[in-house]
């Protein structure tokens, strides 16, 4: 079944209980976008014409040194957004976005947005639960990076993600393992030597990009310092 951009508009949880013609009006005014591996959808310090959501494939977000080293901030997936804050501040974006695989994106527009929201005020209390919702996440990410080791860091991400797939053992790293060392602000030799500890401990199995967590009580009470 092909995922229409009425489809993902509607079930936007941002756009839950927009009054039908204005879902007809988003959809309509939106733009899909289509991207190849590697390719950059916009660089930090541009400006954006909206914010996107994510149907297909990924993105990471990241910001790179003068010297060229690579911080990655979020790695978006399928069914996620960003931009969001940039967009109503009319701000220029503090990351550059490049697709990691193949991707599909929508771009709500601007001024599609500030439009509705001066038809209907009502749309700003989901815009605002949604905001709220991103900044919460942001605090806890500089609360890992600051106050948590590297392992609990990989272990508190591992969890996030079983949260995420109730009903499996199995999980499958969004990316590679350089990426996700990245996103976590460890090397990628640290995140090996972590995973192999873990093995070790018989906490976890890993094979390439899966891993099969054996003890997820142990997981979570796990208080590694590597």
């Amino acid at each position: 079944m092909n995922i229409t951009t009425h489809d993902v508009i509607s079930d936007f949880p941002m756009f839950h209980g927009l009054a039908p013609v204005y879902v007809d009006r988003l959809a309509s005014e939106s733009k899909i976008i289509h991207l190849s591996r590697d390719a950059i959808l916009f660089n930090r310090g541009d400006h954006t014409p909206g914010f996107y959501i994510l149907t297909s494939g990924q993105i990471k977000l990241a910001i790179s040194s003068a010297q060229g080293a690579e911080k990655i901030m979020d790695i978006i997936t399928p069914g996620r957004s960003f931009g969001e804050a940039i967009t109503f501040l009319d701000r220029t974006a503090p990351v550059t976005a490049q697709a990691i695989q193949v991707s599909t994106l929508i771009l709500v527009p601007r001024k599609t947005l500030f439009a509705l929201l001066q038809e209907d005020p009502n749309i700003a209390c989901s815009i605002i639960s949604s905001l709220a919702a991103r900044m919460h996440q942001l605090v806890s990410n500089i609360e890992s990076i600051s106050m948590l080791s590297g392992a609990q860091r990989l272990v508190g991400y591992l969890l996030q993600m079983v949260s995420q797939s109730p009903g499996t053992s199995t999980l499958k790293l969004a990316s590679s393992k350089a990426n996700i060392a990245s996103l976590l602000n460890i090397s990628p030799e640290t995140l090996s030597r972590i995973m192999h500890k873990l093995t070790e401990d018989g906490l976890i199995a890993v094979y390439g990009r899966e891993i099969d967590i054996l003890n997820l009580e142990g997981l979570r009470n796990y208080q590694g310092d590597l």
